[in-house]
């Protein structure tokens, strides 16, 4: 299963408005591995060069990747986007729908075993954590997964978010 090791950058970029996206950082890392892998590999072990482009393909895809909540008071949305920058699949709904916001010490707590997705998600992990939104018909949208040894700055970004967006922030299982 591939985990984040890493939080959602958080800005609050007007007080109607805030973004939770893949940091910055990431994508810089990918497309600076490029010319790296590309040079180590045409230096040392040139029968792999087909390989070290693959990389590049690779490492460019991910540069390319979008992946953002918006938080708008204004026009009383949250959006989500995720996906390569021109095919992201993209949806949102009315912030009026948010109950709170919700911090899990193991992600498995959020899955409501009677919603489909939920059994495509492979968060069963104890040592996984994660916060969501907490929707007022009682289901979860899963924001962030995160290793539970991170539990502590996870929590402090859902409280950051549930600041921003006026509702309470709740641990549930917490031990």
């Amino acid at each position: 299963m591939f985990k984040n090791y890493w939080l959602y950058d958080f800005s609050k970029i007007t007080d109607d408005y805030a973004v939770l996206r893949f940091p910055w950082w990431i994508r810089v890392f990918w497309i600076l591995s490029i010319p790296v892998a590309i040079t180590v590999v045409q230096t040392w072990i040139e029968a792999l060069m087909p390989l070290a482009w693959a990389y590049a393909v690779f490492a460019g895809m991910v540069a390319l990747t979008e992946d953002s909540w918006r938080f708008n008071k204004k026009a009383d949305t949250v959006s989500r986007s995720a996906g390569l920058l021109f095919l992201a699949k993209r949806w949102s709904f009315p912030l009026q729908e948010i109950q709170n916001v919700t911090c899990a010490l193991t992600a498995s707590t959020l899955l409501l075993p009677e919603d489909p997705y939920s059994k495509t998600l492979l968060l069963d992990n104890p040592a996984i954590s994660a916060y969501a939104l907490q929707l007022y018909d009682g289901r979860y949208l899963i924001i962030c997964t995160i290793p539970r040894r991170r539990y502590a700055a996870l929590y402090k970004q859902a409280e950051r978010l549930a600041a921003f967006l006026g509702c309470a922030c709740k641990e549930v299982n917490a031990t």
